[in-house]
């Protein structure tokens, strides 16, 4: 029973990476929904590899905050901060009741959560952020 649960897994990941590689190779950037099928793939591919390995489901969260423009360009041609803070985070969840919950709303719950924390590094100074004076979210 375990084989047929585990190969039952394995197909249902090969429909959706077949799936998410026509999606890929068809879909243009200035399409109407590029936003909606990229932020799909990446948090619906993270949940099934989360899943297929028996691990955690994380959610990746970049965020930063950058200050002070020195004025100068770097060698990528992109502008030089006096300060910089980035903040790459995994952020572990789970859904209580899958069955109730759509793919929008999941990737919506999940965007929300990063643009709040976005909005709350930049409600930070910059003697908060160097000084480490950064209070737990809860």
């Amino acid at each position: 029973m375990l084989c047929t649960v585990v190969l039952f897994g394995s197909i249902i990941s090969a429909f959706f990476y077949a799936a998410v590689a026509d999606v890929i190779s068809t879909i243009s950037s200035d399409d109407e929904n590029y936003e909606f099928f990229t932020t799909t793939i990446i948090f619906s591919s993270q949940e099934l590899y989360c899943e297929h390995m028996g691990e955690e489901v994380t959610f990746n969260m970049p965020i930063s905050k950058q200050s002070r423009p020195c004025g100068y360009l770097d060698e990528c041609g992109e502008t030089v901060y006096d300060f910089s803070c980035f903040v790459e985070a995994d952020v572990a969840y789970s859904i209580n009741a899958p069955k109730l919950v759509s793919v929008e709303e999941r990737d919506k719950a999940l965007l929300t959560f990063k643009e709040e924390m976005q909005n709350y590094l930049n409600g930070l100074s910059e003697k908060e952020i160097a000084g480490g004076d950064i209070k737990k979210c809860s």
